[in-house]
């Protein structure tokens, strides 16, 4: 008996961000998962539903819960503000 694959459907936004923030490249991501680079652009433009396997490796991959690819939009990430200083020549003289 063959054997099934379930799809998941899930919000195109959430992928992207996911595979953004990843930092991984869609190419990696293509060679890791056994898939072209062109199914993981229709996944990200909903062209394409996930097989359910696929979606697990690429959570372990992107080091993210599986359950986070079934939000309904992306989560907004807080702005990180650099408190580091450049110190000019001049006040590292006393140094």
């Amino acid at each position: 008996m063959p054997q099934q694959r379930t799809i998941a459907q899930v919000n195109p936004k959430v992928i992207e961000w996911i595979i953004d923030s990843s930092g991984w490249e869609i190419s990696e991501l293509a060679e890791k998962l056994d898939v072209d680079s062109q199914t993981i652009q229709n996944w990200k433009s909903k062209k394409q539903g996930i097989d359910l396997q696929i979606l697990e490796k690429l959570a372990g991959y992107v080091k993210r819960p599986l359950a986070i690819f079934f939000l309904p939009d992306p989560p907004s990430e807080p702005k990180i503000t650099d408190f580091r200083k450049i110190l000019r020549a001049s006040a590292c003289n006393g140094l």
